[in-house]
């Protein structure tokens, strides 16, 4: 979607087709018992026929987050990634872990960073496949790079004025990108 010129609500629409999409595929037996879930009227959730078990669409929160340094912006790559792209840092929640939690243990892990001030600054549902991306700004609070190879493949401080191309307006990454790195 690079560049593309759809209006916004178009590939979010998208993405909740398909997050419903999988959920129907994930669905039609009841967790409990195995039996055959059917719809209930008026809502996302579905029935157990047999136990009466309802149950609902599950969604896997994760963070995503910009760290800056004054005029620099810590940006990752992952050794899957095309050429010359870098991203924020992202990762899933834990259970009994609170976003902001989550946020600097991710930033710890991936590139051995401390960070400070996280504040959120926006969500996004992300359909790979039943994902909702939650959008951190922080600041650096200290440390060195220290990559965690296992998860990327390089990690720098880029000048906020010089940045690579990124992600398309579309993702909740290029709109913190654009809207929290290079003001």
């Amino acid at each position: 979607m690079q560049g593309t010129r759809l209006p916004d609500e178009l590939p979010t629409l998208g993405g909740m087709a398909m997050q419903l999409l999988h959920w129907e595929s994930t669905s039609q037996h009841c967790p409990p018992c195995g039996g055959p879930s059917h719809g209930m009227p008026g809502e996302w959730g579905k029935r157990c026929q047999q136990c009466r078990y309802e149950h609902y669409p599950h969604l896997h929160p994760a963070v995503i987050v910009l760290v800056r340094d004054g005029e620099r912006v810590l940006l990752a790559r992952k050794a899957t990634f095309a050429p010359g792209r870098y991203a924020l840092v992202a990762g899933f929640v834990d259970n009994g872990e609170s976003l902001e939690s989550t946020v600097a243990r991710e930033v710890k892990e991936e590139v051995g960073v401390d960070v400070k001030e996280i504040q959120y600054v926006g969500s996004q549902n992300w359909p790979f496949p039943s994902q909702l991306m939650i959008g951190f700004v922080a600041e650096y609070a200290g440390g060195d790079i220290t990559i965690d190879h296992d998860e990327l493949e390089d990690a720098r401080w880029l000048p906020r004025t010089a940045l690579p191309a990124g992600p398309s307006r579309h993702s909740i990454a290029g709109w913190i990108i654009e809207n929290f790195a290079r003001a």
